[in-house]
């Protein structure tokens, strides 16, 4: 994997996942420095949830390299975790639930019982 800047955020360079002979993602690279926002929008299929879950560590790219705030997305992978949030499109929750509600929710099924609920709160 390629040495990614520590200053940027988010640091993707010339990721590349095929599957099942289909291009998922074919040289894409973006850095977002720190305290940018960043929207990632595009049509039904085209990589937006592989790019995501190459941030969080699910997904390993066969070439090119992801780092979030200077750590490597798949060698640090634990720790980018601890640093950032993934909810899929098929949360399972009620239609009625606040986002406060699926990221408690979320937080419950991945800490266990001994949950510190205010760290809980001041992360949410």
């Amino acid at each position: 994997m390629n040495a990614l800047s520590s200053n940027n955020a988010i640091d993707f360079a010339d990721l590349s996942l095929s599957f099942k002979g289909r291009k998922l993602l074919d040289q894409f690279s973006l850095s977002a420095p720190s305290g940018d926002r960043l929207a990632i929008l595009g049509a039904s299929d085209s990589g937006k949830s592989v790019l995501l879950k190459i941030l969080i560590g699910l997904v390993h790219p066969s070439r090119g390299s992801a780092s979030l705030m200077g750590k490597d997305c798949w060698k640090e992978s634990l720790t980018v975790r601890m640093q950032c949030g993934y909810v899929p499109r098929r949360a399972v929750s009620d239609p009625q639930d606040t986002v406060n509600d699926v990221l408690n929710l979320s937080a419950a099924l991945r800490l266990g019982q001994e949950i510190d609920w205010d760290f809980v709160q001041s992360q949410v």
